[in-house]
């Protein structure tokens, strides 16, 4: 299953019951044993769709890009 992961990084965000946490870990997982560069990030209390945190975790998503696809 691990090499249907895609190749680009890819930054792992899932924080709910919608897409369990579990998921999120064993795909970070993946990615670092494929040697890939993976940054899971988990805010307490937001859902899958953020709230009032929204703003800052798409800078923290441009950023990842930025560092990675430039």
């Amino acid at each position: 299953m691990r090499e249907q992961f895609p190749t680009p990084p890819d930054p792992a965000r899932h924080r709910d019951d919608t897409c369990p946490l579990a998921w999120s870990r064993e795909a970070a997982a993946a990615f670092e044993d494929a040697g890939k560069d993976v940054e899971l990030r988990t805010v307490p209390g937001e859902g899958h769709t953020f709230g009032p945190r929204w703003a800052a975790e798409m800078d923290a998503t441009e950023a990842f890009f930025a560092r990675h696809l430039r």
